[in-house]
């Protein structure tokens, strides 16, 4: 099967890899870009079509569907801004998505949602998320014979190369003198590789077998730490000695409201509200897509950040066109 493959976030931290990965096996890939200049990293990929334009416009998405067998939505954002909000991003958008797919005639829809998503949710994001997951099955349930096969993918927290979690956090930690204090100190999350996501993902995607309906993935890492034990063994393992101690949660939140107004939002509010909600898995789906052993949390560091002070951007992409 050689029908081009549409990913939506292409530009992205998972966006990036999962290109990275296709590349490997051949496949041809479009992505939708606002401008050369945000996907100049994605150039050198040889397989790769751009299309300049925003997801959401419809002509755009109707052009890049065109002939395409197989659509990965990975656009999410963390924090609301000028350029959408939660539901503009999370709920329009994959509304959109799947009544052009259906249009389009597309076979198979690959949807990033979150772990700990519902429709009751403490946070804005998580409901939102809930909700775009509601989209597809409503659609679904409306046209029971388009023969669409729709996938709802609930990572949890995803580390690995140019993670932006991760280099915010060496980066606080070196900025800060001797002690780190850490919001959300207790939040449970089983960090999922991004490697091991994106390798699942690529077998979804390359599957040769057609089962329209929807279906649900879950995948994490084989551990379940707290932020601080996530925290603590970062900075152990990149020699940076800080007291991590945690933030009580008034003033948390306090910090929060200041920091959530500011460009680049390091932590709001909402991300607050988030972290009350274990980002855990309670089957990991990933034995099922071929990752037998995911990497653990401190395996990823060790890989990646021990000893290291920073990873060149794209390199991972620059490798697979050598």
């Amino acid at each position: 099967m050689d029908k081009p493959i549409l990913v939506l976030g292409g530009s992205g931290f998972i966006g990036r890899h999962l290109l990275a990965q296709l590349e490997t096996v051949g496949r041809h890939i479009r992505v939708v870009s606002r401008s050369y200049d945000q996907a100049r990293g994605l150039l050198v990929l040889p397989h790769l079509q751009v299309f300049l334009g925003s997801v959401h416009d419809q002509d755009i998405l109707r052009q890049a569907m065109a002939g395409a067998y197989t659509i990965v939505n990975l656009v999410g954002i963390l924090h609301e801004n000028r350029r959408g909000g939660f539901d503009d991003i999370h709920v329009g958008l994959p509304r959109r998505l799947v009544r052009l797919a259906m249009e389009s005639n597309c076979r198979r829809l690959i949807h990033i949602s979150a772990a700990g998503v519902a429709q009751d949710a403490p946070s804005a994001y998580l409901r939102s998320k809930a909700s775009g997951e509601r989209a597809y099955e409503a659609a679904l349930e409306q046209n029971p014979d388009c023969g669409l096969e729709v996938h709802l993918v609930r990572p949890t927290v995803v580390v690995g190369p140019d993670d932006h979690l991760m280099q915010r956090l060496l980066t606080m930690a070196r900025l800060s003198p001797l002690v780190l204090p850490l919001p959300s100190a207790k939040a449970q999350l089983a960090p999922v590789y991004v490697h091991d996501l994106v390798t699942a993902l690529t077998r979804i995607i390359t599957n040769t077998h057609h089962h329209p309906g929807l279906s649900r993935w879950c995948f994490c890492g084989p551990q379940v730490l707290t932020f601080q034990d996530m925290v603590t063994t970062l900075l152990r393992l990149c020699a940076i000695r800080r007291l991590v101690v945690p933030m009580p949660d008034g003033l948390a939140r306090l910090a929060a409201s200041i920091l959530e107004r500011l460009p680049g939002a390091l932590l709001s509010r909402d991300n607050l509200a988030s972290l009350t909600i274990p980002s855990v898995c309670d089957n990991n789906d990933l034995s099922r897509w071929g990752v037998a052993e995911p990497l653990a949390f401190e395996a990823v560091v060790r890989r990646h950040f021990a000893g290291h002070h920073g990873q060149r951007r794209y390199a991972g992409l620059r490798s697979v066109s050598d």
